[in-house]
């Protein structure tokens, strides 16, 4: 009786049962014979006790880690190489922040020699510079803001190395808020890296670190603190190092500031004092973005050798222009391994909202506000205290400053920040981003209600054209323009929007007793609606940044640069075929691999023993007990050879069931081993083996 038997799938090719649609009537003491058996081999790589374990070491480490690679089975080289890569990975994530910045990526890769010989190549970098200037998404806390006072400026954060709520990795979240209510002389909170999970003071972690550029004139290259802004204009914003715990940006040991005249200040602080050294007040263009680079090397501390900052402007068609500021020796200098440091930001200028535009205000007309304008389509990819213009609409002008947005960056809330002229109730305007990142067919859009720029009016009389007056309140300024009548006024020219919030709707009143000319009888007053803001910024704030770790002064190059690599056991440097000896390096690239062309390792023997295990068969074997009827060739005996075989027996030899009874068999067992008994690995559906079974010869 022909009797086929055929394996499911890969996940029982070496043990599978086939169920007969009908039961065997077996005779006591019948025979089975394999007739052929056909099946697939495949390559494949086994990981097991004695070819997993290797050790490592990156950075500064005293000892050599030891790792294992998970034990399995694996189908191909890429898919062994990926788990000896994630492997290192994942140990990586557990070494100081420092290291895990300096080895951002670890690659393998396989090359193939010709044909299937493939060799593993490992390559261990210590790049910095692959972890800095990594973007981060611009976060407004309104929870750690100052005495209830809103948020009042905003930054665009682009950092490194921020911790999120503990779970580690670049490029994760920073609080970007600053609060300042007040004229007074000094600058808001600093903004400053933390993690999500912290108080935002005590919490802080960043010490920026590693940009590698060439000094003009210097030796080069050097590796450098860096931190950068690029500013938005028509604020003061300050960027810098600072060495305090409460990282005042005031006292940052290093400061670059800007004005509201787009000129560049340099301050360094020292003795309680910040000092304004020479070659300060050049001017920049939207579009520069101004940096602070210290020197990072790891000094002898019994010989530590001061030096002093650079600063730059980088314009935006790369050219970079350093100050120089050689010819003032009292400026301050920093010692690079004398304390921890942190990068600092902050706006000094108060946010104003509620300024009346200065222009013709009595001539405007069809001026967006606030209440009864809405969010039609809240787009994507916008950061709140981001401004952005408008387009669409019977009017021009009209911006509008984003207050808060979804996690995926679509507007939740707006604020009208220029009400512009000449719309229509009902115009739908599309919010065209600055920030960056936006997509045209997904803007946001608003459907706005407008007011008239004043109403109420009160034209006054006795007033002069061209005389400037100035109102009871706000300390705004105009200048009269054509008068009709008995001196009232037809056209007011705001030329100082003055200061303090002014809500819409509120009443301006001027003065009276105007000089040097006119004499005003009667107050000219209106209601204002048309209001202008302002909303300090500063944008794209770049650190290359690591954690503060008090273990860890300024980074020794050399101790960080140190790597080395050993495979513990014979069976991994033999499966990869590598040498015995450890690969050690000192400099900046690790790079070693197989020596000899990698075979596979999933076939341990060149044959297979096939067995009938629900049969009260008896075979004898090395490793116990067997129930084989038969042993088929499987390969070559290099073991290199892979595809689908077939077996046909040129010789059938007949194996007694050794049943003594009759055996009525619904269901057959076949289980492939090696000489040893274990299942064979390396050997993929389908299988499909044909038996003739019968009774037994007489």
């Amino acid at each position: 009786m022909l009797i086929t038997l055929k394996s499911d799938n890969n996940t029982n090719a070496n043990l599978f049962t086939n169920f007969m649609p009908e039961g065997l009537m077996i005779e006591p003491d019948s025979e089975v014979g394999l007739l052929n058996a056909s099946y697939k081999i495949g390559g494949g790589y086994v990981i097991g006790t004695g070819n997993d374990n290797f050790q490592l070491r990156l950075g500064p480490e005293n000892v050599l880690n030891e790792l294992t690679v998970p034990a399995g089975s694996y189908a191909d080289l890429a898919a062994l190489t990926l788990a000896i890569q994630n492997t290192i990975h994942t140990h990586i994530g557990t070494l100081d922040e420092i290291t895990q910045a300096c080895y951002p990526t670890v690659t393998m890769s396989v090359a193939v020699d010709g044909g299937d010989n493939k060799k593993l190549t490992f390559s261990f970098k210590f790049d910095p510079i692959q972890n800095s200037f990594q973007n981060t998404a611009l976060i407004t806390d309104s929870a750690r803001n100052v005495s209830g006072d809103p948020i009042n400026a905003f930054v665009d954060l682009q950092m490194a190395g921020i911790t999120n709520g503990g779970g580690g990795g670049p490029g994760a979240r920073a609080a970007g808020t600053f609060y300042k209510t007040g004229s007074a002389s000094t600058y808001a909170l600093s903004g400053k890296g933390i993690t999500v999970s912290g108080d935002g003071l005590t919490n802080f972690q960043p010490f920026p670190f590693g940009a590698i550029i060439t000094q003009t004139g210097g030796a080069g290259p050097e590796e450098f603190y860096v931190i950068e802004f690029m500013p938005t204009g028509g604020c003061e914003s300050l960027i810098g190092i600072s060495a305090n715990s409460a990282l005042s940006a005031d006292e940052a040991v290093l400061q670059l500031r800007t004005t509201v005249a787009n000129e560049i200040e340099i301050y360094e602080y020292s003795d309680n004092t910040a000092t304004q050294i020479a070659a300060a007040s050049q001017s920049f263009v939207i579009g520069d973005r101004l940096r602070i680079l210290v020197p990072a090397h790891h000094h002898d501390p019994d010989e530590p050798q001061a030096q002093t900052a650079i600063y730059q402007k980088v314009a935006a068609d790369g050219t970079v222009s350093t100050f120089n500021f050689v010819q003032n020796p009292d400026r301050f200098t920093f010692h690079p391994n004398s304390r921890d440091i942190h990068p600092v930001w902050s706006v000094k200028t108060p946010r104003i909202i509620g300024q009346l535009p200065k222009v013709s205000i009595l001539s405007l007309t069809g001026c967006v506000v606030d209440t009864g304008t809405s969010i039609t389509s809240d787009g994507a990819a916008y950061s709140a205290g981001e401004v952005c213009t408008t387009t669409g609409g019977t009017g021009s002008g009209c911006e509008v400053l984003i207050t808060s947005t979804s996690v995926q960056g679509d507007v939740t809330g707006f604020t009208i920040l220029k009400s512009g002229n000449g719309y229509t109730a009902g115009d739908v305007l599309s919010l065209v981003g600055t920030w960056g990142g936006h997509v045209t067919s997904f803007l946001a859009t608003l459907t706005v209600a407008v007011e008239p720029a004043v109403s109420n009016k009160v034209s006054g009389g006795g007033y002069t054209q061209g005389e400037t007056i100035t109102s009871t309140q706000y300390g705004i300024s105009a200048v009269v323009g054509p008068t009709t009548g008995t001196g009232q006024i037809g056209a007011l020219t705001i030329t100082d929007g003055g200061t303090g919030d002014i809500p819409p709707g509120t009443t301006i009143t001027f003065s009276l007793g105007q000089t040097p000319s006119g004499n005003p009888t009667v107050a000219a007053t209106f209601e204002a609606h048309a209001l202008d803001g302002q909303a300090p910024s500063i944008k794209a704030v770049r650190t290359s940044t690591l954690a503060l770790n008090p273990s860890y002064a300024v980074m020794d190059r050399a101790s960080y640069t140190g790597q080395e690599f050993i495979a513990n056991e014979q069976g991994f440097r033999d499966l990869i075929n590598l040498n015995s000896t450890p690969y050690t390096n000192t400099d900046d690239l690790m790079t070693f691999g197989s020596t000899d062309d990698i075979t596979f390792n999933q076939r341990t023997t060149n044959n297979i023993l096939v067995h009938l295990d629900n049969f009260p068969i008896k075979s004898k074997h090395k490793g116990g007990q067997g129930k084989a009827i038969a042993s088929i060739p499987f390969g070559d005996n290099g073991n290199a050879n892979v595809g689908l075989f077939h077996v046909a027996t040129n010789w059938l030899v007949y194996h007694s069931l050794e049943n003594k009874e009759v055996i009525n068999a619904n269901e057959i067992v076949v289980r492939l081993t090696d000489n040893e008994g274990a299942l064979i690995q390396g050997i993929e559906h389908p299988v499909i083996i044909d038996l003739d079974l019968r009774p037994r010869t007489r």
